[in-house]
């Protein structure tokens, strides 16, 4: 007997996947009072099928798949100091190609870098990418981080103030630049002041060291 849950719609250009436990099934089959699914990969000799309801609950898993869960691609939204609202995804930057990002069927999204970097993908208001022409970008990821629903870039911080359970961390300008931020030992921001006096400098990290340009 498996546990009851509700398995995930996905819809790729015009093909409907659903996804269970991390895999993704398509090939919809009546069967009873529901519906049968074979595993996306089937075509590679994967045999593993699922039965949902017309609701898409899973009531029935048979088989073991044959190989890793596939990488889906994820987007996250947030909005820049300027309110225009910017795509994450694979830890790169994405500006919207249109004025209204409400449109059912998606709209399109490309690197904030600009020329020469051609990544960009179709998604819909709800971060479901619909279509991929290409996410190889011609440099590194931007540094950046979300907080509260706004894309902040990363500037450099030491740690001020060690506690027993939190950290100061402060702007590596202090003396010009209040901005700071505290964390719990775990990583969990407790709070944040980032509003900076200055540009962030430039810097690139490589192998966890700090270089700067």
């Amino acid at each position: 007997m498996i546990a009851l849950s509700v398995c995930e719609r996905i819809v790729i250009g015009s093909k409907v996947f659903i996804m269970a436990n991390d895999y993704t099934y398509n090939r919809q089959r009546k069967s009873g009072h529901g519906w049968s699914w074979y595993c996306s990969m089937y075509h590679r000799g994967c045999k593993a099928t699922i039965t949902t309801t017309h609701d898409l609950i899973l009531t029935e898993q048979k088989g073991t798949h044959c190989h890793e869960p596939p990488m889906l691609y994820r987007v996250t939204f947030a909005y820049n100091k300027n309110g225009k609202l910017i795509a994450l995804c694979g830890g790169y930057t994405f500006y919207s190609c249109n004025n209204h990002c409400n449109d059912i069927r998606g709209c399109m999204w490309r690197c904030t870098k600009g020329y020469p970097c051609k990544a960009r993908f179709k998604a819909s208001p709800s971060g479901q990418v619909v279509r991929v022409t290409t996410l190889v970008h011609s440099h590194d990821p931007p540094l950046v981080e979300i907080h509260d629903g706004v894309l902040v870039k990363l500037r450099s911080f030491y740690c001020g103030v060690r506690g027993h359970k939190t950290n100061i961390w402060r702007c590596t300008r202090w003396g010009q630049c209040k901005a700071r931020f505290i964390i719990t030992m775990g990583g969990v921001f407790v709070s944040a002041q980032l509003n900076h006096t200055h540009d962030p400098p430039t810097f690139v990290i490589h192998e966890g060291i700090y270089y700067k340009i």
